[in-house]
């Protein structure tokens, strides 16, 4: 965050650019298997929504790019379904499509858009019970 504000001034200043910021989708809802990294990549979100609203009006997008597992070192070892895992090279064309085209949020790949929300949808009696 605070080399955004740095990167944001500068960008503003210059009144074009473009801005990419890796949170995760472990952000969009706080889960006891890792709600510390969550909350903080959904304090990331926050802040770039914020962020991107002020940067609209100067010409700079801001593009928040929401990546589920994507096999490396951090997710290496971990029991994830196979179909869940994407590739880095995949994760990288993605992004910087996301960014080329000024997408605000992106999911990448876009399948974890809808199984978000699908997991936010879910009422907050049921979702304290799962094991996610």
């Amino acid at each position: 965050i605070a080399l955004l504000t740095v990167l944001a001034n500068q960008f503003e200043r210059q009144r074009s650019g473009a801005i990419g910021v890796i949170t995760s989708v472990a952000g969009d809802r706080g889960r006891p298997s890792n709600y510390v990294y969550g909350s903080a990549k959904a304090a990331v979100s926050v802040y770039c929504e914020g962020l991107r609203a002020r940067l609209f009006k100067a010409g700079v997008s801001l593009t928040d790019i929401r990546p589920g597992f994507v096999a490396t070192p951090m997710t290496q070892g971990l029991p994830l379904p196979a179909l869940l895992v994407a590739q880095p090279n995949t994760i990288a064309r993605l992004i910087v499509a996301g960014i080329e085209r000024r997408a605000d949020v992106l999911y990448a790949p876009a399948f974890w858009l809808y199984l978000m929300m699908i997991i936010q949808g879910i009422p907050r009696a049921v979702f304290k019970r799962m094991a996610l």
